[in-house]
């Protein structure tokens, strides 16, 4: 089950005991021949918000892994990673046919939870991948074959729990194909993302999209723009200018 897998991952990363994983594993065999999968789910993942809620201060860390070209933000009410490539780090990969609509999880994408919901097992198989939070793309280049990156300057750094930040010259360019090139950067603090992007560029017709925000819509919660309600029941488009405020669920987006 997701639910015994993603409880798991979890208490490892949040350094659970070993005590305290033996709880979570009987927790989770007493649950699961009781309850529908998704009410199962949502049991486990209450508990152990809880758990980790009562000692998330312990646990807040800012780390950046220079051969990996990976960030890791964890705070007590927040997570983000970073992921990039380079000439030195795959791109993206793919085996026994899983993770194939991967191919933009290693073009700046940032992954951005707060509970968790972001990415469960009913999320993952409707995302739009190519529309992951932070990634540049143009529709008109089809994805890369798997492969290391292009792009030969990428790095970052991270100031204990202070300030992080990662940085990368954007190259995109896959034989027989448009090129999409630009300068991206994301800082890192306590309490947001800042997201900036430079002469991002590709010769296509196809607009060049940035995505900014990624995450499910879900019913009751709120949707505002400069403090006014979001239609969000259908499909829809709205220009932003600088200075706007979105409230999308429980995170704050503002157009710098």
């Amino acid at each position: 089950s997701y639910g015994i897998y993603d409880t798991f991952a979890l208490s490892l990363l949040y350094g659970f005991s070993e005590e305290d994983q033996d709880m979570l594993a009987a927790t989770a065999r007493q649950c699961l021949p009781k309850l529908p999968p998704d009410l199962y789910q949502a049991a486990l993942r209450a508990r152990t918000k809880a758990r980790i809620e009562s000692a998330a201060s312990q646990y807040t860390a800012l780390r950046f892994y220079p051969e990996s070209d990976y960030l890791i933000a964890r705070q007590n009410d927040w997570f983000a990673t970073i992921r990039m490539a380079s000439i030195r780090t795959k791109a993206w990969d793919a085996q026994n046919r899983q993770h194939i609509s991967g191919s933009s999880s290693g073009e700046f994408s940032i992954a951005l939870m707060t509970d968790g919901s972001e990415f469960d097992n009913s999320t993952i198989p409707t995302m739009k991948w190519n529309r992951l939070m932070n990634v540049t793309r143009c529709d008109a280049i089809e994805a890369p074959p798997m492969s290391y990156g292009q792009s030969t300057f990428v790095g970052g750094l991270a100031q204990e729990n202070e300030l992080g930040m990662a940085a990368m010259q954007y190259l995109l360019a896959p034989p027989g194909q448009d090129t999409l090139t630009g300068n991206k950067s994301t800082f890192v603090t306590r309490d947001a993302l800042v997201l900036l992007g430079h002469r991002l560029r590709c010769p296509s017709r196809e607009p060049v999209v940035t995505t900014l925000f990624h995450a499910p819509l879900e019913d009751g919660a709120m949707y505002l723009r400069n403090g006014e309600k979001l239609e969000t029941g259908q499909d829809g488009q709205w220009e932003l200018q600088a200075g706007d405020v979105l409230l999308l669920r429980n995170v704050y987006v503002q157009i710098l």
